[in-house]
């Protein structure tokens, strides 16, 4: 039952809607007063138009969808099932196997190897080198070199100039 209300008022909301005017161009920004749109938005008024009148058709349709209920119902029953038993009795017996066992000998060998020794022996002897020592001796000469002195001398000398005086 509230399906069907919404049903409803969804087709009269729709009906309403559908009956108003509508106009496509600029959003329906023309039609406020001229002064608050800029003229080159505008679309230029048409003299003749042409006027649809909305019509209103009511289509009905049904449709169904299945619908699946599943509903438990307990129920009480007994099952059988084989169960099988398995029973071990001790029974002992004799068995021969080999045993190994692993022992040690002890076996003595000669080898023959090289050995080789080093012996030193000092040995002295004597060589003949060269020593060189230096020392000085002292060795007296003489040596001459020229002297060279100068002297100076004050000399004056008087000299006479003339000496002009214009009187006026």
């Amino acid at each position: 039952m509230g399906k069907s209300w919404g049903v409803w008022l969804i087709s009269i909301v729709g009906l309403v809607v559908s009956s108003l005017p509508a106009q496509a161009g600029h959003l329906g920004i023309c039609r406020y007063p001229k002064r608050c749109v800029s003229p080159e938005q505008c679309v230029p008024v048409v003299t003749s138009t042409v006027q649809y009148q909305p019509i209103v058709e009511r289509h009905e349709q049904v449709c169904y969808r299945p619908v699946h209920k599943t509903h438990y119902q307990p129920e009480t029953y007994t099952t059988y099932r084989t169960v099988q038993e398995t029973t071990c009795v001790a029974q002992p017996y004799t068995v021969q196997r080999p045993v190994t066992e692993y022992f040690d000998t002890l076996r003595s060998y000669t080898v023959q190897r090289p050995v080789y020794q080093t012996h030193l022996e000092s040995r002295t002897h004597t060589v003949m080198r060269p020593v060189t020592k230096s020392f000085q001796v002292a060795i007296p000469y003489c040596t001459q070199k020229p002297v060279y002195e100068t002297h100076y001398r004050n000399i004056v000398q008087t000299f006479q100039r003339p000496v002009v005086q214009e009187y006026t």
